[in-house]
This record gives structure tokens, sequence and C-alpha cells, in this order.
């Protein structure tokens, strides 16, 4: 094998790791992750979610168009047999955890794996209601928790 090669190989083989690091202390995964582990293309991802083959998926883009920012519970990328049987209510509990009842942006954008600006872009948009005090986002856990199940498009509902 020529150098270029190998280096092609050790990127992908750093990336792959990367990837499963993220997912392995994540609880919502991004498609690359999906990608990666699963050795599909984005479109073979998405018609296996929009068959039901992927059970566990959030769309949390703040414009509500047809373009798709897909969050899947990690789980179920690299365990699925793990989730099988999981209801809505027990994928809440993994992503909200089981006895918070607030949380703030920076809370919100760790767990759903999107970034902070997102974040206020869906509370101005309304999509997300919460207060805000000294700057700072925060949201109840009913709030969260329903603007998940408006935004849930995987299989099984």
């Amino acid at each position: 094998m020529d150098a270029k090669a190998t280096t092609n190989v050790s990127a992908a083989a750093l990336y792959h790791s990367t990837l499963l690091a993220i997912a392995e202390k994540s609880v919502l995964v991004r498609m690359d992750t999906v990608e990666t582990f699963r050795g599909l293309s984005p479109e073979k991802i998405n018609d296996l979610v929009d068959e039901g083959g992927l059970r566990w998926v959030w769309n949390i883009n703040s414009h509500f168009s047809r373009v798709r920012h897909l969050r899947f519970l990690a789980l179920e990328v690299l365990k699925p047999e793990t989730v099988r049987q999981l209801s809505l209510e027990g994928a809440l509990r993994i992503i909200l955890g089981e006895t918070r009842q607030s949380f703030s942006c920076s809370d919100i954008a760790s767990r759903l794996r999107m970034c902070r600006v997102t974040v206020y872009r869906l509370h101005h948009l309304g999509h997300l209601p919460g207060s805000v005090s000294g700057g700072i986002l925060r949201t109840t856990r009913q709030t969260l928790e329903a603007y998940l199940r408006q935004t849930w498009v995987g299989g099984g509902k």
C-alpha cells in the first residue's frame, strides 16, 4: 500500500473511531454517524426513516421545511436490539433523563446535538417556548417533551 492510501485508511479509521466515541457518549447522533455505522447513503437512510425501518428519529429543523435535520437515538444505531421494544415514553426518558425538570439552552443543544443558535431560533419561532432570564433560555421538561413528540418522524407511531 502506498503512503497516500495508508494515510486515507488511517484518516478513515480515525474518523470512524471518533464517531464511535461520540455515539457512545451521546444520546442522539446525526446523519454522518448513521452513514458510517450502517454504511448507507443519506438517501437510503431517508428511505429507511420513511419506511419505518428506523424508529427513533427526530427532525429538528428549525424552519420546518422540506429539508430534514435528523437526529437518531444512538442506541438504535449502535445496538438496535436494545431498543426494539422501547416506547416513545422510554425514548424520551433516555433523551431527557429520569428526573430533570428544567433545561437550559446549553442542555437542550447538548442533548439534541444542535448548536445553541438553533435552540434560540426554535424559541424565537415559537416552537420551543421558555423563559429568558439573565440572557439564558430555560424551558420545562413538559415543553421539551411536547417539542420532541411533535418532531418525531420515526416509524411505529
